[in-house]
This record gives C-alpha cells, structure tokens and sequence, in this order.
C-alpha cells in the first residue's frame, strides 16, 4: 500500500512481512519437491526389485518344470532366496504342484504356483546359476 506521508513517497521496496510469506512459500514447494522427488526414487528402486524377483521367479519354475520328472518330490537346488518346493497335493501320481517363492533384495516375497504333469516333463537337470544368469541383479 502506498505511503501517504509525503516523506515516504519515494521509498519502493518488500515489507517484512511479504519477505516472510514469500520464504515460507518457498520453503514449502521444496519440501513437497523433495518428498515427491524421495518417493519417485523409493518407487522405481521397488519396481526394480520386484522386476527381478518375477524374473527369478519364471525362470526357476521354467527349469522345474523343464526337469526330469520324480515319483519321489523333493527340494530342488536353488539360488539364494529362491524356495522351490515340489508335492504331490492332487492324489494324482502324475501331477504335481510346484511352488517358487523369491524373497530378500528388497522384496517381501514373490509367489509363483504350477502344476507338473509327466507328460509335459522335460529331461533338463535343474542349474541353479544359469536361473540367475537371465536376470540381472537388482
């Protein structure tokens, strides 16, 4: 607001309290900034995990579906924080249910579930290290 005083009339320049307003507005667009800015990189760093917990996740039930057949289910070899368990849960001797869970980098546990039949068994050993040369580490 103008001055009325006619000694005043010259001076132009900022109130205390529009400096004030002015820094805490700014103060309060680089703080959302940097919150927005801190959950972008959080969000993209989950998506990479989880990307490559699909990716070992598909590639060890394709080399446990790709193995030799068993009439006795147990445990395949994995890599590290891959859990592949194989049971006979259908009553059926030439079915089975094999189950990949892929937990640790980041992620809280990634399931994946299929059926093996006989029929459609390969005759592939199971490698652990080539599930893990498909997927690049996170």
């Amino acid at each position: 607001m103008p001055s009325t005083d006619p000694r005043h009339r010259g001076q132009r320049g900022v109130s205390l309290v529009e400096s004030l307003v002015a820094a805490a507005l700014l103060g309060l667009t680089v703080m959302t900034g940097m919150t927005a800015w801190d959950t972008a990189i959080m969000s993209g760093r989950q998506a990479v995990h989880e990307a490559w917990a699909r990716c070992v996740a598909r590639a060890e039930m394709e080399a446990v579906l790709n193995a030799p057949f068993s009439d006795n289910p147990t445990n395949y070899a994995s890599p590290v924080g891959v859990t592949v368990s194989v049971g006979n849960k259908t009553g059926d001797p030439d079915l089975r249910q094999v189950t990949v869970v892929v937990s640790g980098s980041g992620v809280s546990g990634y399931r994946l579930d299929a059926m093996k039949a006989r029929a459609t068994s390969g005759n592939t050993p199971v490698n652990p290290q080539e599930v893990l040369d498909g997927c690049p580490p996170p």
